[in-house]
């Protein structure tokens, strides 16, 4: 399902074969690129940005179209990264 109010916005870091793709949030950058694994579709991950030297991986799983990549990228950053609502 859709989620209504989009708040990830992708940007195409490297084209066929590779087709990655990747959006960030307050403190998460979400990637989605080719599983490792031909014709098991895409690897989503979701990694947390820190002030040591390399970000922490939270979140990884594979097996998704790229639309439901990107749909289960919404949710989680629905349920990780909070909404600032201003005046």
């Amino acid at each position: 399902m859709p989620t209504s109010n989009p708040r990830l916005t992708w940007t195409q870091m490297a084209p066929e074969p590779d087709d990655m793709h990747s959006a960030s949030l307050g403190q998460y950058v979400f990637e989605i690129s080719k599983a490792l694994e031909p014709g098991t579709g895409y690897l989503l991950q979701m990694w947390q940005t820190r002030p040591e030297d390399w970000p922490l991986v939270v979140w990884e799983m594979d097996g998704y179209s790229l639309d439901e990549a990107k749909e289960r990228a919404e949710r989680l950053a629905d349920q990780h990264v909070p909404v600032i609502i201003k005046g």
